[in-house]
């Protein structure tokens, strides 16, 4: 009996897609355990963590590797015309497809377009403090002497220098400058 060529396609993928489960499961595997070993060895880690990081990665391997051995079986049964395979990829394409519809739908409800309000809040530069509150502080820091001349500059070198704010002025030299 002469087999179907989109058979024979689907046959070759589903041993190709088994091939790549189980290189999928070992990379989880290895990957999840040399995670875990690197979680264990930090400085006050608990070795209960690093089991279970282990032990993730080998329960994801597992099922990896048991829907490997299914693929290679479904690959296998289609190569020799079995009937049980083709409904069981069938069965196992709806399922996909369903999980498929899900995530799409999940991802429409998930998604915020960017609007023309958005975009300019995301890129407007953050306030900077009006000209007034920053002669106050340029007052008050001993990094810049703020100049009558000085304007513009004043504040600029007040950003580099003062990184932190300034102190407030003690009420004892703003007392001794008063007039009495």
């Amino acid at each position: 009996m002469n087999r179907p060529v989109g058979i024979t396609v689907l046959g070759i993928l589903c041993f190709l897609f088994g091939g790549l489960m189980v290189l999928g499961g070992l990379a989880m595997m290895l990957g999840m355990g040399a995670a875990g070993l690197a979680a264990g060895s930090q400085e006050g880690a608990s070795s209960g963590a690093a089991a279970f990081i282990a032990g993730l990665g080998a329960g994801i391997a597992f099922v990896f590797f048991l829907f490997a051995v299914l693929y290679l079986a479904i690959g296998w049964g289609l190569w020799k015309l079995k009937n049980w395979a083709r409904l069981t990829l069938f069965i196992l394409l709806l399922i996909s497809l369903a999980f498929g519809l899900l995530g799409l739908a999940g991802s429409l409800l998930a998604f915020e377009p960017i609007t023309d309000e958005k975009k300019e809040a995301d890129i407007r530069p953050p306030p900077t403090p009006s000209s007034r509150s920053l002669r106050k502080k340029l007052t008050h820091c001993p990094a810049v002497d703020p100049g009558p001349d000085r304007g513009v500059h004043a504040c600029r070198a007040f950003r580099r220098a003062c990184l932190r704010p300034c102190a407030p002025a003690s009420t004892s030299s703003s007392a001794a400058s008063a007039p009495a």
